[in-house]
């Protein structure tokens, strides 16, 4: 009932001529929160990674989750929702909402903000200068940024958003027919050195089932155009290009060799 660590053990008691007993015995340290983490998702519209995270963040009972999707489908005849705050101070039970924090405070109510492929038109320079405000003052913890074929990251240079962006939006260092031969051919994602050590790198706690498991995932075939890193920017996958990944996926032995990060 009260919040804390809490360390506990389990004990089984030895039997005659038992040839280990080492095993018999199990520890656990549990943390007590009440408190919740408050992630507020921002989509222009529903993609697939826009519906994962919704309905695994709802599940979750650690998060409370509010969700603003600004360009929702329409039903003819029937009228749209009245718009509602976003805000994890609400307390009718629906993560739904319409409308945008508008004020510093109320975008430091949230711990993380995941914003996905949203046009700078629906998110205008105010909102965004309130929201990496709250991000460098700590209030935010984390902001995720997913990429998209459309407006993420590439229509938000000069913007305020742009300040906080991993990556760097003057150019491309991908050619277009780079791009190309990657949307025809695929290409590998692969660990880079950074992420060598890194719990976004680990599907698996075994070192040779994790090396597996990214050896057998099946080709990508579209990355953003903006991939080179701001200095002081971790790098946790790079992108082998499009001959070898082909070569790859053709002769799955064949080691992984030089990669763009």
């Amino acid at each position: 009932p009260k919040e804390g660590l809490y360390n506990y053990s389990v004990v089984i008691q030895p039997v005659p001529n038992e040839a280990i007993t080492t095993n018999n015995s199990a520890s656990v340290r549990v943390a007590v929160k009440k408190d919740r983490l408050n992630v507020l998702i921002v989509e222009d519209e529903p993609g697939w990674e826009y519906q994962f995270l919704r309905n695994y963040l709802a599940r979750d009972h650690r998060v409370k989750l509010q969700v603003v999707l600004l360009s929702p489908g329409h039903i003819e005849k029937v009228q749209a929702p009245e718009g509602v705050l976003a805000a994890p101070s609400r307390e009718d039970g629906t993560i739904d909402a319409q409308v945008l924090p508008s004020t510093r405070e109320q975008w430091s109510a949230f711990d993380i903000v995941i914003m996905g492929d949203v046009p700078p038109e629906n998110f205008p320079a105010d909102q965004q200068t309130l929201l990496t405000q709250a991000l460098r003052d700590g209030s935010i913890k984390a902001l995720l940024l997913l990429a998209g074929q459309r407006n993420m990251p590439m229509r938000y240079a000069a913007t305020p958003l742009a300040d906080v962006l991993p990556v760097e939006l003057s150019g491309s260092r991908w050619s277009p027919q780079d791009l190309q031969d990657q949307l025809r051919h695929g290409f590998m994602p692969a660990i880079s050195t950074d992420g060598i050590g890194s719990i976004l790198s680990q599907f698996s706690d075994d070192f040779g089932t994790n090396a597996q498991i990214w050896a057998s995932l099946p080709l990508w075939y579209w990355h953003s155009e903006q991939t080179a890193a701001k200095p002081g920017a971790s790098v946790i996958w790079s992108i082998e290009d499009a001959v070898k990944a082909e070569t790859k996926a053709a002769n799955p032995t064949v080691d992984s060799v030089d990669a763009y990060q």
